[in-house]
């Protein structure tokens, strides 16, 4: 999610030490995240998640303003976003774990590179439109992998923790041989 929507919408934004890993593995420092609900204005469906935040999710997509006269689209679907033609930047990214709970069976192939899949937000439509523009070097990947990174307090606290061990196994080591000098080398007088 962007902090734009996240603040726009005002969600209570937490902090976290998270690094998103994409293509390439390039990666991005995530700049907090957020818990809150999602619901489809088409359907029932509502579903509560979690969100990293980010500047940006994605560039704009499409990458270039798609006629409409290009894909006909059939008047009974009720597409989930009208103005998908339109570039625009993506807002939200719904965790993949979900993916398969907003699919709906139907899916309509218009072409051989154009399909429609029901969701519960309505209609999608994915694939390539032929275009005058050469736009091979902008490909638009919205897939990334989260890499949870421990929090800072915690990882310091581990390291104290083995620090603190590792320092009373060093002592212990020391008082044992210690021990055993004075036993091997002390002797009391009787007197």
């Amino acid at each position: 999610m962007t902090k734009q929507l996240a603040n726009s919408v005002q969600l209570y934004q937490v902090k976290t030490n998270l690094t998103i890993f994409g293509i390439g593995n390039s990666s991005n420092g995530a700049l907090g995240r957020v818990h809150c609900q999602i619901q489809a204005t088409t359907s029932t469906y509502k579903q509560c998640t979690s969100f990293v935040l980010l500047k940006d999710v994605t560039d704009r997509i499409p990458i270039t303003r798609v006629p409409l006269a290009s894909v006909l689209i059939p008047s009974q679907i009720q597409l989930a976003d009208p103005k998908y033609n339109e570039p625009s930047y993506i807002d939200l990214l719904i965790v993949a774990e979900l993916f398969f709970t907003l699919l709906r069976g139907e899916h309509v192939t218009l072409s051989d590179s154009i399909t429609l899949q029901n969701t519960v937000f309505g209609w999608v439509i994915a694939g390539r439109v032929n275009s005058n523009e050469n736009t091979e070097t902008n490909i638009q990947c919205l897939t990334a992998i989260t890499q949870p990174d421990e929090d800072l307090n915690t990882l310091l606290r581990k390291l104290w923790k083995l620090e603190e061990h590792n320092d009373m196994t060093i002592q212990n080591s020391k008082i044992t041989a210690c021990d055993k000098f004075y036993r091997e080398t002390t002797r009391r007088d009787t007197d």
